[in-house]
């Protein structure tokens, strides 16, 4: 069994023992998978921003420019996520024989939810999220950039709906917040969708 590095180990652990149990089988290619989310530390650090910096890079090529694009290396994101998880958000890797993609959870809050590009349509963010999900103390919230749209097709997919809430970046670009409405229970009047 995995030791969890946290003080929320039941939700995580949960998830874990969950994902071993069924060895999950792939019914596209018939093969089997053995799936298993960690927390993301100091040793896994690199492999984390590996993931982050390839899958950032392909996810904002087409709208962002090639110099700002090529910023985003690894060491550059390894900074980045150290920072992060300073600032106490949760960050997990999820691993398929070797590190697939990874997520960040802080309150409610998921973000930097990316997988590998050779590895995207398999079914792992969908894993990603719904443990991601699974951490939120309260309603789940995201942002995700206007420009993006195979991910905001993916969290649309999922059940997540835009609240009309922006964040301007630039005169094209502005983060979108969305929210589960499923669970929405006790949701204030301030935050209906629109």
């Amino acid at each position: 069994m995995t030791i969890w590095p946290t003080t929320r180990m039941t939700d995580a652990m949960a998830y874990n023992i969950h994902m071993n149990e069924h060895n999950c089988l792939d019914k596209r290619s018939g093969t089997g998978r053995s799936m298993e989310i960690q927390e993301v530390n100091l040793q896994n650090l690199s492999q984390a921003a590996e993931i982050h910096a390839l899958s950032w890079q392909e996810a904002h090529r087409d709208f962002c420019s090639a110099e700002f694009v090529a910023q985003h290396s690894v060491a550059r994101q390894m900074a980045y996520l150290r920072r992060e998880m300073e600032a106490g958000k949760r960050l997990f890797m999820l691993t398929d024989h070797q590190p697939v993609g990874i997520v960040s959870v802080d309150g409610n809050l998921i973000e930097n939810l990316y997988v590998l590009p050779q590895k995207q349509r398999k079914g792992y963010g969908t894993e990603l999220l719904k443990f991601a999900i699974a951490q939120c103390v309260d309603i789940p919230t995201l942002w995700v950039l206007n420009r993006n749209s195979p991910a905001c097709a993916f969290y649309r997919k999922h059940g997540f709906r835009e609240t009309g809430e922006r964040k301007q970046l630039r005169s094209d670009l502005f983060e979108t917040e969305m929210i589960l409405p499923n669970i929405m229970h006790g949701l204030s009047s301030d935050r209906t969708m629109r």
